[in-house]
């Protein structure tokens, strides 16, 4: 691992999704594995999130379920750079 690459010491991992137009309080706050790089809402299902990670993961959220992710991809079949896009 590079310098640059290095998560600083008592960084926070939790990402945090918005309504814009209530900005004083978070929807939701996600508990991932892994800083997220991306991020996007299913298109047939609101309440389903999927998830880039920094380590290579993808992980998926379902909002009625709470903050922690549902499942992640095994580490063995996951990418082995961050993921920037899903």
């Amino acid at each position: 691992i590079l310098q640059f690459q290095r998560q600083p010491e008592n960084m926070s991992l939790n990402s945090y999704v918005w309504d814009v137009s209530n900005p004083n309080y978070a929807d939701l706050e996600l508990h991932p594995s892994s800083p997220l790089v991306c991020i996007e809402y299913n298109p047939k299902d609101p309440h389903i999130l999927l998830g880039g990670c920094y380590n290579g993961l993808i992980q998926y959220w379902d909002d009625r379920k709470g903050s922690a992710a549902v499942d992640s991809s095994p580490i063995e079949k996951s990418h082995r750079d961050p993921v920037y896009d899903l």
